[in-house]
């Protein structure tokens, strides 16, 4: 296993993604399209939740699923793949922690929806707005790229925060790990 994000449930449960686990199929990321799993904290079991390649869970992975968040008020799970949506520029998908079924909250590929994306990482909720944070340093629109927030009710996306723009502070590379 190759896993890159995990998060925890109010539950104790653990989820985590592996961008090189799942369906093999041409087009995607790793030759495998990624997948979602859970861990029992208690036994330490792995269950398969969701693979990305897999169109019984819906909407495709483009096989970079890289992080993954649990909305602690609902149980909701979210992850953020760099390779799924239009033209491969990455997506957010919502997951059903019980039937692994997708659905894509917002596609970086689609310009009607707010900037588009290129490398994006490090996904987390804002617990007030229950709005989805996400950094982009590959660039979403400067050499820098930006903070991004996403409506994940109509899957919007804004600049919070364009980290090539010195008029918002310094100018920075984005963070890696938050």
């Amino acid at each position: 296993l190759f896993a890159t994000g995990l998060d925890v449930a109010p539950s104790g449960q653990i989820f985590f993604v592996d961008p090189a686990a799942g369906t093999v199929l041409p087009g995607c990321a790793y030759s495998n399209c990624g997948a979602l799993f859970s861990v029992d904290n208690t036994t330490g079991m792995r269950t398969l939740v969701s693979d990305f390649g897999f169109l019984g869970h819906g909407t495709l992975g483009g096989g970079a699923p890289l992080d993954v968040k649990v909305d602690d008020a609902n149980g909701e799970v979210f992850v953020i793949d760099n390779f799924a949506g239009t033209d491969g520029y990455g997506a957010v998908f919502k997951v059903n922690p019980a039937t692994g079924v997708r659905t894509m909250v917002t596609d970086f590929g689609n310009v009607n929806l707010g900037p588009r994306g290129i490398h994006q990482i490090e996904l987390t909720i804002d617990p007030v707005s229950t709005n989805l944070f996400y950094s982009d340093p590959g660039g979403f629109q400067t050499e820098k790229g930006g903070l991004i927030m996403v409506d994940r009710s109509v899957g919007v996306r804004e600049v919070i925060s364009d980290y090539d723009d010195a008029n918002l502070g310094p100018v920075t590379n984005a963070p890696v790990n938050s």
